[in-house]
């Protein structure tokens, strides 16, 4: 009877035992999946950014060593645009843009913003954004009309205060309530406060390089003058466009009006729909690194 009662006891605790570890072997095997996945995923990553640093620095070599022109610039080998035009290296698709065709919020500040704001939206939340980054920015708590001050934000129940310096970075326009995440992006085929605006930028503005609509506002031009330098320049009728502009303008800042600078940007796009934005400002006499990365957003994810 006792052999038999422990039988009995002993062929459900064996049951039960292999259970729990069918119960733990499935468990393990889904970690272990789990795990392979992301590994995947990281070496998939980590081949992306290879490639991108290797096409980076095949852009930096034309950069130092190429002959510039109104838009682009070649090495005989390879010519690349730098006004945001597509472009193809070492089988990744790019756009390259000069920092000096951007919005510069060093040098321009925010009094031509509103210009490029109606080019993005309409004229009255152009006005109002312009006066919450001015009441932003300025170290004041006066409250311009359509702006925001200390007060105001606290009379809204909003919890994020006027910097009052400049800003650090462009995502920071985000903190303002009327720029919206869509404003930043872009949308509709236009481009977003992220593609046209740096928080810092050159000292000079360039007419070769520039996106269209930063003509007008950045030079202060009426817009049949703009449209006409717009079509002179898609037509490279660079002397036609010297002598729609005041080359004397400040912000030129005594440079020529097509000075390209240092600083580019550059937007890959790949096969798989993945993006990636990169910074890198040149640094053709220095001893050791020739160019210095600004930005590296490998993948580049938009504002959510």
């Amino acid at each position: 009877m006792t052999n038999q009662s422990h039988g009995g006891f002993a062929l459900p605790l064996v049951l039960i035992v292999l259970a729990l570890l069918t119960v733990l072997s499935m468990g393990l095997s889904r970690l272990v999946s789990m795990d392979m996945d992301f590994l995947r995923e990281r070496i998939s990553v980590w081949e992306y950014e290879l490639e991108i640093s290797n096409a980076t620095e095949s852009i930096v070599f034309v950069l130092l060593t190429g002959e510039y022109g109104y838009q682009s610039v070649g090495n005989g080998k390879v010519e690349l645009p730098l006004n945001g035009r597509p472009a193809e290296i070492n089988g990744q698709r790019v756009r390259i843009q000069s920092w000096s065709g951007l919005y510069s919020m060093a040098l321009l500040g925010v009094n031509r913003l509103e210009g490029v704001l109606g080019e993005l939206t309409n004229s009255q939340r152009a006005r109002q954004i312009s006066a919450e980054l001015a009441d932003w920015v300025d170290e004041d708590d006066r409250r311009r009309f359509r702006g925001r001050e200390r007060a105001d934000y606290a009379n809204e129940g909003l919890r994020q205060r006027p910097r009052n310096a400049p800003i650090r970075g462009v995502d920071e326009l985000l903190e303002l309530p009327s720029v919206s995440v869509r404003l930043m992006n872009g949308s509709d085929g236009k481009p977003g406060l992220a593609d046209l605006i740096l928080a810092g930028g050159e000292d000079n503005f360039d007419v070769g390089t520039a996106p269209d609509m930063l003509i007008g506002p950045v030079l202060g031009l009426p817009e049949p003058i703009t449209r006409e330098l717009i079509a002179a320049r898609s037509d490279g009728q660079w002397s036609k466009v010297l002598f729609l502009i005041d080359q004397n303008h400040w912000s030129f800042n005594h440079h020529p009006p097509f000075y390209k600078g240092q600083k580019y940007r550059m937007d890959f796009q790949s096969d798989r729909g993945v993006t990636a934005r990169v910074e890198i400002e040149l640094k053709p006499y220095a001893t050791r690194r020739l160019y210095h990365l600004i930005e590296w957003q490998v993948p580049y994810r938009e504002y959510e």
